[in-house]
């Protein structure tokens, strides 16, 4: 699922950041994997205070009042390691990133 919005923002050499809501599917629970990976490669998650654009995120909080990092397990999959059960668990999408995509939304 993968979800593309214009900003209107204008940072470094860029005009009209786009904010991106992407899903992606890691294979292991390492420490920080995905924020590390994606800020490796200059893909910056909103409101990550270690990895990511600080300005960027700032900028996204003056104008949407939100001030978080827009990282969401929706589901979780795993073996408990004494029963063995396998367990699932969702969540939905939190309300905040409806909250920005909404904001910029009038410049898809």
């Amino acid at each position: 699922t993968t979800k593309t919005i214009k900003t209107e923002i204008a940072y470094k050499e860029f005009v009209n950041i786009c904010l991106s809501l992407v899903e992606i599917k890691p294979e292991a629970g390492k420490w920080h994997q995905i924020r590390q990976h994606f800020a490796r490669n200059r893909f910056d998650i909103l409101g990550d205070t270690h990895h990511g654009d600080f300005t960027l995120n700032r900028m996204i909080t003056d104008k949407t009042g939100i001030k978080r990092l827009f990282l969401h397990a929706s589901i979780l999959k795993f073996t408990h390691p004494v029963s063995n059960e396998r367990l699932s668990f969702e969540a939905p999408l939190p309300g905040e990133f409806n909250t920005v995509i909404h904001s910029f939304e009038k410049n898809i």
